[in-house]
């Protein structure tokens, strides 16, 4: 085993870390930091070229574009319905909705969360202004925001991180289909969906919060993995729009379970109280739900309608090569924005200037505080890809215009598959999602990390407990990287970009989310290897 190789492979990763927690560095920072000794590790130790450093780095600009643009529209959008009241509307809505404190975290982090996650919304930018409305506490609000974004991970933007990486994988010649990955997803979501439920308790009130709110927790968690797994295994509707319908049936449990406990206990309504300790603004109470709600409402009905097989086929094939960018050699982008969240986003926001009669200058403060907040957030998702792309491409090389990759040996990604393979032997299956959390960590995104470690997550798992066992390793690896998703630096500091915070609450917020992610990834890694035991898989 190359010991040296396997350090600096993960020096980058460990680089982050350190900086951002101990450092209280920021994630913008920290990016540059680590890519710069990407860049350098990958030309000093694996004698990668210059040209194929530069072309990982557009790479990785290029395929960030589908989250990294969605998250600046998604500012836009977030910081006009704040300026317009309209959050502060909905703020009021989730009062009366949800009864207790843990109630309103659960249906916003739990229900909301894959809702909205999953029509192409990013909520590290949409939660922290809407949580702390709520009272909420700034740290708080992040926290729930980035762990909000995990419960159905895989089926966030239109599922793009089931499809994208399926394709890529068949394209590698590894028998795989868009079915049978999500499969291999859905199983663990009962256990890892029911434990992300019970860490946003932790997160609002600690131990006594469990105590007081464990059956709602239990429910949510239960109703959001269940429903999303009949739906994958019954087919019943296209896996774009899982992640809608379980977040909404997750938010209709947690409705009818405060309800029936309020009118058990013979609860009173409590007011509705602002962060600042006032009552709701004047704007919010006279603007109607349906107005406040209406970008979003516009969104599904544009996002429905993109979903549609047929419709969606024309999109992607509208623009033909006009589209398609190469980043260098032979390695090409198609962009596909007719088809990207990015831009139904962009669109609905544009309506709903409209729909929630938005003045000149509102609209003129709500693109004065993106121009000053986008910049963080785009170079930190931007940045984390390219890092993702020079490991993958490290070691590689260009030849007669083609880009030939290097033996797993040589390659950054393959140390790391390799080492995890020849420590663990036959007992891969316990490790067998950790590539995942490495690469969503490194790479920002859990999409990233499932296309670049497809390949060395084959070859461990065919040197090990054999290639037919591809298939639920793959979906473990997924799993993880979701799950990694609440500690992904470039999502920290997205979520912080929008309440206007720093370094320090950065860290804060690492620290909070790391040991809920580490213990989760820990039990993926006990399911995989009793799932393999058993024979489970699809």
């Amino acid at each position: 085993m190359d010991i040296a190789g396997l350090i600096i492979s993960l020096l980058p990763l460990i680089v982050v870390f350190l900086g951002i927690v101990l450092f209280k560095k920021s994630g913008s920072v920290m990016v540059v930091v680590a890519l710069a000794l990407t860049a350098f590790l990958a030309w000093w130790y694996f004698n990668t070229g210059l040209d194929v450093i530069f072309g990982g780095i557009i790479m990785g600009i290029l395929k960030s574009l589908g989250i990294a643009v969605a998250i600046v529209f998604a500012m836009f959008m977030v910081f006009l319905m704040q300026i317009t009241g309209a959050l502060n509307r909905i703020s009021d809505a989730i009062h009366n909705i949800a009864g207790t404190r843990e109630e309103k975290a659960l249906f916003v982090g739990m229900g909301f969360g894959s809702f909205v996650t999953a029509l192409g919304l990013v909520t590290p930018t949409l939660f922290p202004p809407l949580l702390v409305a709520m009272g909420f506490t700034p740290l708080a609000a992040i926290a729930i925001a980035c762990l909000g974004y995990d419960p159905l991970c895989s089926f966030a933007l239109l599922s793009l991180p089931i499809t994208l990486p399926a394709s890529t994988v068949a394209g590698m010649g590894i028998p795989i289909t868009e079915h049978s990955f999500a499969m291999n997803i859905s199983i663990y979501l009962p256990v890892i969906s029911v434990l992300f439920a019970f860490a946003i308790l932790i997160v609002v009130g600690g131990v006594e919060a469990v105590k007081r709110s464990w059956l709602p927790a239990l429910l949510s968690g239960l109703v959001i993995s269940l429903s999303a797994l009949g739906m994958v295994y019954t087919n019943i509707v296209p896996i774009s729009v899982v992640g809608v319908v379980a977040g909404g049936l997750s938010m209709i449990t947690l409705y009818a379970y405060s309800r029936i406990r309020s009118h058990l206990s013979k609860e009173t309504p409590v007011a509705t109280v602002a962060a600042d300790g006032g009552t709701t603004s004047a704007p919010a109470r006279k603007m109607s739900l349906l107005r406040a709600l209406s970008p979003w409402l516009i969104l599904i009905l544009l996002v429905g309608i993109v979903s549609v097989p047929q419709i969606s086929a024309v999109l992607k094939d509208a623009p033909g090569n006009a589209e398609v960018i190469t980043a260098f050699a032979n390695q090409k982008v198609d962009l596909d924005f007719l088809s990207q969240a990015y831009t139904w986003i962009l669109v609905a926001s544009v309506i709903g200037i409209f729909t929630m009669g938005a003045t000149k200058e509102q609209v003129s403060k709500a693109m004065d505080t993106t121009v000053k907040r986008f910049l963080g957030p785009f170079l930190a998702y931007s940045l984390f890809f390219s890092i993702a792309y020079i490991m993958y491409y490290s070691g590689g090389s260009v030849i007669a215009g083609k880009f030939v990759p290097g033996a797993l040996e040589a390659n950054m990604d393959g140390i790391i598959g390799l080492a995890l393979a020849a420590a663990f032997g036959s007992y891969y299956g316990l490790v067998a999602p950790i590539p995942g959390f490495i690469g969503s960590v490194i790479g920002g995104s859990e999409t990233s990390s499932n296309v670049m470690f497809a390949k060395i997550q084959n070859v461990a798992v065919s040197q090990t407990i054999g290639a037919d066992k591809f298939a639920l390793a793959f979906g473990s690896m997924a799993v993880a990287g979701g799950i990694a998703s609440a500690i992904t630096p470039s999502k920290i500091h997205n979520a912080c970009a929008t309440l206007g915070e720093g370094g320090k609450t950065e860290s804060e917020v690492m620290k909070v989310n790391a040991g809920v992610a580490i213990v989760l990834t820990a039990v993926t890694c006990v399911m995989t290897f009793l799932f393999l035991k058993i024979g489970l898989g699809f």
